[in-house]
């Protein structure tokens, strides 16, 4: 397998700032509403339905993608059952996975 060339860090960096200002923030409102998301975490109890992207999740975490492999259905509805997970970590899971810089930040 060929190595890639590693590009200029500050370029790399900008870029990565270009997307968390812009494109981050409309993600992860889409996400919210309910729009183009695959799965729902089921967060907390008494549960919290939370919107999210496997392709994001699985993207940010191989552990998360270990988890959605053998723990969710290939079913465009699916539901992830994380009663451990309280809602507000679930949702900067979500916020984390579509390029939100500080999820946790209000």
């Amino acid at each position: 397998m060929a190595e890639r060339p590693r590009s200029n860090g500050v370029k790399e960096v900008a870029l990565r700032s270009v997307w968390q200002e812009q494109r981050a923030p409309g993600l992860q409102a889409l996400l919210a509403e309910g729009q183009f998301h695959d799965v729902v975490l089921l967060a907390g109890q008494p549960p919290e339905k939370v919107p999210a992207s496997r392709l994001l999740l699985a993207a940010c975490s191989e552990g998360l993608a270990q988890r959605l492999r053998t723990e969710v259905s290939d079913a465009p509805d699916a539901v992830w059952c994380l009663p451990e997970v309280t809602p507000a970590v679930a949702r900067a899971m979500v916020a984390h996975s579509c390029g939100v810089a500080r999820p946790f930040a209000s």
